[in-house]
């Protein structure tokens, strides 16, 4: 997933990428996970990589200005 880049797509589909990735990750740890708190702190981590792979892969100037903010008010959700 720390591949995902914007490119040509628009910042929807971009998100929508990611998302999708994200989704598969989060089913496969589901799938596999005894412990539910070692599953949900492995699905957390993975959300809050996804949201840094989203920002990252964005085009710039946009990525610039996003990552000049602090990451843990975009985390709070």
């Amino acid at each position: 997933m720390s591949i995902l880049r914007q490119g040509d797509l628009s910042i929807t589909d971009h998100y929508d990428t990611v998302d999708k990735h994200l989704t598969l990750i989060i089913n496969k740890q589901m799938t596999l996970g005894e412990n539910n708190e070692i599953t949900e702190a492995l699905n957390e981590r993975a959300r809050e990589n996804a949201l840094r792979i989203f920002i990252f892969g964005l085009r710039r100037p946009l990525c610039s200005i996003l990552f000049r903010h602090d990451q843990k008010t975009f985390l709070q959700d």
